[in-house]
């Protein structure tokens, strides 16, 4: 009979149960089929490394699915059958109004994502309103100073899997700024934006003005370590933060990167670093949107440069 897939595992099954003949006839055909194999063959496969890449050797992942360190559901972050993804280097000379919602305070001087026409790969800026607080901590309001740019619909949910959002950006001045990165339960709209989380000026007290979100926010206004990153959620109105270690800087780019699990567990990485996760962020049904928000502590606008952002769940 030819030697098949099939009838090798039956031929292993009859051996398993004692038949001789079976086993006599396995072993004849797998040495037939390996003294057909060619010194090339052979030597793609000698010396593999499980979870290790290597020039004309065949790949295998090894005991935590991984390779080369990358996880598997990170490789299989460019196959369009596992993955949504949505993706804007902000190339086109204007907002693709098909994939963003942009918003804006009330003081006219908030103004909601604008493409830099011209700059090196693409960026677009928002810019908050420089009404503020006076320097009264927590006084501040987005939708009076906010300014934003988020998702044209509620597409995203934690209970999809590997739900994660990326931007890279830079904020102009930071001593006055507060900016949330993340998902919101909410679509911000001129005139109605919304921060996930902020500071309310009493000690380390926070507030909300949606019911589910979480990410990564940045707020002077924080009594403990205010000039340091920090990340949270808001879960069915109650919300909770988690202080980084790290702080931005003036101009200077930085990575800030959301992945939400399965069971709403929150992790924030800047530049590729964790600052930390908390535990039941968000509620995992919740329908969000990817979210980025600025506003001010000061009498003064603030200014954010977004260079892309990445957002990505399974199917």
């Amino acid at each position: 009979m030819a030697f098949t897939a099939e009838t090798s595992k039956q031929l292993a099954a009859q051996a398993g149960r004692g038949n001789l003949r079976a086993l006599e006839t396995l072993l004849r055909e797998i040495s037939d089929h390996i003294d057909e194999l060619s010194a090339q063959e052979i030597a793609f496969l000698d010396g593999v490394t499980a979870g290790t890449s290597e020039a004309s050797k065949a790949m295998v992942r090894d005991s935590s699915n991984e390779m080369d360190g990358v996880p598997l559901e990170e490789s299989q972050s460019v196959d369009p059958s596992q993955k949504v993804t949505l993706f804007d280097d902000f190339l086109e000379g204007t907002l693709d109004a098909s994939r963003w919602e942009d918003a804006d305070g009330t003081d006219a001087e908030a103004i909601g994502p604008l493409i830099t026409l011209g700059s090196i790969n693409g960026e677009c800026v928002l810019t908050s309103g420089d009404v503020g607080d006076g320097g009264t901590p927590g006084d501040t309001t987005a939708v009076v100073d906010g300014a934003s740019i988020n998702g044209k619909g509620l597409m995203w949910q934690a209970d999809q899997g590997g739900l994660v959002m990326e931007a890279r950006l830079k904020i102009t001045t930071v001593a006055e700024t507060i900016l949330f990165v993340g998902f919101i339960d909410e679509v911000s709209i001129d005139t109605d934006v919304n921060l996930c989380i902020q500071a309310t000026g009493t000690g380390d007290v926070i507030k909300s003005e949606v019911t589910d979100g979480c990410g990564m926010i940045y707020d002077t206004s924080f009594a403990t370590n205010p000039t340091k990153f920090q990340m949270g959620g808001t879960k069915a109105g109650v919300t909770t933060t988690v202080v980084g270690a790290t702080g931005p800087v003036d101009a200077t780019y930085v990575t800030v990167r959301v992945e939400v699990s399965v069971t709403g567990t929150l992790e924030v990485f800047i530049d590729g670093v964790s600052i930390g996760t908390k535990a039941n962020a968000v509620t995992i049904t919740a329908p969000l949107t990817p979210d980025i928000t600025v506003a001010t502590n000061d009498t003064n606008e603030s200014l954010v440069t977004v260079d892309y952002i990445w957002v990505q769940q399974n199917r």
